[in-house]
């Protein structure tokens, strides 16, 4: 699992950004703020601040209050966030959550903590708030699979990507994800499609083509394999597992 790491100015605008999209609004409208008392005069989040307060009508204002913590406990959740302290951010997420069970905002945030800490079956029952909570919250179904391929349920993580490509049939990640599980679950030619879906989508996207140069070179495509992890290393040319496996298919070429 991927290790702590600094929460940027830029992720955090991401991740407004993409509540916004989800119809997290209290969300968004936190995490702009937060932004805005790191840099006051920061052009987006001032802009889409304004423009989420002004569509906001005056009940879903009230409600958001009483189902989510106030702005300052949010910002300090983030601080921690961002200065690596994922124990002490699960144990404020877990106390706040106490108050506020439904806060999509606290949930997501422990959401992106557990599966640091290794706590990945919880981590899925975090994410099952979520989605019961917000039934169409495409990332969660994404980040859901994800944690079910780490603990090895692959058939539930495949289920899990495809109720979030149902959501959104663009969604690039979940295609790449769900080629990882299909590989496992030995799908190979599924495996090798979505994968093929993800780049279509998402062109830049180096993994996919690394992890499709595996699953060609594992259905005896050494030559499409090769070419896939030249692809996935001419995105990115520090790719070092790209450069191995390429290297043990011209072996076997």
């Amino acid at each position: 699992m991927p290790q702590s790491q600094q929460l940027t100015i830029e992720q955090a605008i991401s991740l407004a950004e993409k509540a916004a999209r989800q119809g997290n609004v209290a969300a968004a409208r936190q995490l702009y703020s937060a932004v805005l008392q790191h840099q006051p005069n920061h052009p987006i989040a001032t802009q889409e601040l304004r423009k989420l307060q002004q569509e906001l009508p005056h009940h879903q204002s009230v409600l958001a209050q009483t189902t989510n913590p106030s702005q300052d406990q949010i910002n300090a959740l983030i601080n921690l966030y961002s200065s690596g302290q994922m124990t002490k951010v699960a144990q404020v997420c877990r106390k706040l959550l106490r108050t506020y069970p439904q806060s999509l905002t606290v949930l997501n945030i422990l959401g992106a903590v557990l599966p640091r800490q290794g706590q990945l079956q919880q981590a899925v029952q975090v994410f099952d708030q979520i989605i019961e909570l917000k039934p169409d919250y495409t990332e969660i179904y994404s980040n859901r699979g994800v944690a079910l391929k780490e603990l090895g349920q692959l058939e539930a993580a495949v289920d899990s990507y495809n109720k979030a490509i149902e959501l959104n049939p663009d969604y690039a990640q979940a295609y790449s994800n769900r080629g990882n599980a299909l590989k496992e679950l030995g799908q190979l030619a599924a495996a090798v499609a979505s994968y093929n879906r993800a780049i279509q989508l998402k062109p830049s996207l180096a993994e996919a083509y690394s992890n499709r140069g595996v699953a060609l070179k594992e259905l005896g495509q050494l030559a499409a394999a090769v070419a896939s992890y030249d692809q996935a290393i001419e995105l990115q040319s520090d790719y070092a597992q790209a450069y191995y496996n390429r290297g043990v298919a011209l072996a076997e070429s």
